[in-house]
């Protein structure tokens, strides 16, 4: 079968005579991969974004050098083609960790198929970001570049924000991410970035960062959070996205996601993440130090460095002290809502349970973001 436009008449023949048809209709086949429009941040490889464990610096407050950052429209041949009844609404999907290009894109058109059999007739748009993946490097060290992909997200959040605004703006904006794809979005909003309805699937991001409440903390460790060095604390997760601009955020959990017990284990050993990839390098939290260096990298070859970035801090120094909000259905705050996708849904432990199982298992679901995004 071929793209094209073409009336499609039903007829009913007997020894070869039509003795009878339906009432005909004029159908357009197209690529699905011209229904929805491609955008991605750039520099699109985590190479050219430097890492800020190599940046030593001429002061010992120095920030690391601020990666130039934007986006560009990504057709790779498949240019857009607008649905003339297409009903003035965006939904922006924003992929996960350590997806390659090619998984980015199925994964995007897996959830741009269900939602469009679901009834969703606005405008699609997919969101790649620079993850470090098997695109980049060998599965071996790709699956130790967490934190590191994690800091080139926090660094995403701009362009996707000035992606936002350049969308029409009779349009309403929606967005929806996966996994770490939620801390870009968390990064875009903390630049300004306004929807309408965010949908949180799996994501990968500290609880506390909505609503920094003490009844769910797991752990009593010293973090950055609670510092009386208002330096300190201030590159502490606490309520750094609470402030929404008026967004709905629903959050779609998964209370036993086995990724996101993963998380909790990284958050645990490498936060501080004490090695860097190319050096020996060491990020420290220590509270016995003078205020305004409690927090830093040790290179052992030169002098310390002190952390004032939250961008570093985030993803490399500081720890949390609560689950991810994708396994904590409690959290309130920034949060308007939360859907267990474990009981409504039956995804067990599954992390990417929305694109790996069949249809019929995840209509569902599909059905749900649509009610809840209001779309």
């Amino acid at each position: 079968m071929r793209e094209g436009k073409g009336e499609l008449v039903v007829e009913f023949k007997r020894n070869g005579q039509v003795i009878g048809e339906l009432s005909s209709c004029w159908i357009h086949l197209l690529d699905v991969r011209k229904m929805y429009e491609r955008v991605k941040v750039t520099p699109d490889h985590p190479d050219l974004i430097a890492q800020p464990s190599d940046f030593v610096g001429s002061d010992v407050d120095e920030k690391p050098p601020e990666p130039i950052m934007s986006w560009v429209g990504d057709s790779a041949g498949h240019e857009f083609v607008k649905d003339p009844d297409e009903e003035e609404k965006y939904l922006i999907f924003v992929h996960g960790w350590r997806m390659t290009y090619a998984g980015s894109q199925k994964y995007a058109e897996t959830m741009f198929k269900r939602l469009w059999h679901g009834g969703y007739k606005g405008r699609y748009s997919f969101v790649r970001w620079p993850t470090y993946s098997e695109d980049t490097h060998a599965v071996t060290d790709a699956l130790f570049t967490y934190n590191n992909s994690d800091y080139r997200a926090w660094k995403s959040g701009r362009s996707l924000a000035e992606y936002v605004a350049s969308l029409p703006p009779s349009y309403t904006v929606n967005v929806t991410a996966h996994s770490m794809g939620n801390i870009v979005v968390g990064a875009a909003i903390r630049e300004g970035m306004r929807v309408v309805n965010y949908g949180l699937l799996n994501a990968a991001v500290p609880a506390m960062c909505y609503e920094d409440n003490s009844a769910l903390y797991i752990n009593v460790r010293e973090t950055p959070d609670g510092d009386d060095d208002p330096v300190t604390s201030e590159l502490g997760f606490g309520d750094k996205l609470r402030f929404t601009h008026g967004a709905n955020l629903v959050n779609f959990f998964l209370r036993n996601d086995e990724a996101l017990e993963a998380w909790e284990t990284n958050n645990s050993i490498f936060k501080p993440q004490r090695y860097g990839a190319t050096r020996l390098t060491g990020y420290y939290y220590d509270r016995s130090q003078a205020q305004g260096m409690r927090l830093g990298i040790n290179f052992w070859s030169s002098r310390d460095r002190f952390l004032r970035a939250f961008h570093e801090a985030a993803a490399l120094a500081t720890a949390s002290r609560t689950r991810t909000v994708g396994a904590e259905g409690r959290t309130g705050g920034a949060v308007n809502e939360s859907v267990d996708m474990g009981t409504l849904y039956g995804f067990g432990s599954t992390h990417s349970a929305q694109w790996k199982w069949r249809c019929q298992y995840t209509d569902d679901f599909y059905e749900g973001l649509i009610e809840k995004l209001k779309l």
